[in-house]
């Protein structure tokens, strides 16, 4: 589906920043796909060697024409990048669950719930970073429940914000059948190679 690449190398000329570049959409396989959007990452010198190899390094999202998927083109190789990726001391998860960033998302996907009907009832996020999706949730009436890798995150939901969360990964954990009402999966699908699985 896509070759490893090295985007970035030390002054010893090893490797450090390898990707899987995809060539094809990873949920259809279509290789119609439009350039959106390119980013530069910049992450805190702080964090896991294998995040900051990604520091100025250029990641782009492509769309899929067929199927109007969006995913980035460049896919850490190590199975662990996610993992560290907000193991950092600069990382905050009070912040990110207080600021307003991506209050305009929850509500476009929450209008939809409700012209579906759907105002309550058993709700499952699965990649839920710091809880803020679920907080947002639970204010609304929903009972909430979440599933995230990182351990740091899924501890300051529990915790903090009193929702349960189990860290893991979504195809290794136990959840019982036709619980939910809603599962919601955001900003997670776009990073992974393959989607169909987690779907």
């Amino acid at each position: 589906m896509g070759e490893i690449k090295p985007l970035s190398m030390n002054q010893d000329n090893q490797e450090l920043a390898l990707v899987k570049i995809l060539k094809n959409c990873p949920l259809c396989d279509s290789e119609n796909n439009q350039h959106v959007k390119t980013e530069k990452c910049e992450f805190p010198t702080n964090a896991h060697p294998e995040v900051t190899a990604f520091n100025n390094v250029w990641i782009h999202l492509l769309e899929c024409q067929d199927c109007s998927f969006a995913f980035t083109q460049e896919i850490p190789s190590a199975p662990t990048f996610f993992h560290h990726r907000y193991d950092n001391k600069n990382f905050d998860p009070k912040h990110e669950v207080e600021s307003d960033r991506k209050h305009v998302i929850f509500d476009e996907i929450f209008n939809l719930l409700k012209k579906e009907g759907k105002e309550s009832g058993h709700y499952l996020d699965v990649g839920s970073f710091a809880g803020k999706l679920l907080k947002y949730a639970s204010d609304r009436g929903f009972e909430c429940r979440g599933v995230e890798l990182n351990p740091k995150l899924a501890h300051y939901t529990k915790e903090i914000l009193g929702i349960d969360v189990i860290n893991g990964k979504i195809q290794d954990v136990e959840l019982p059948q036709n619980e939910f009402d809603v599962i919601t999966i955001i900003d997670v699908l776009e990073h992974l190679e393959g989607p169909k699985v987690i779907l």
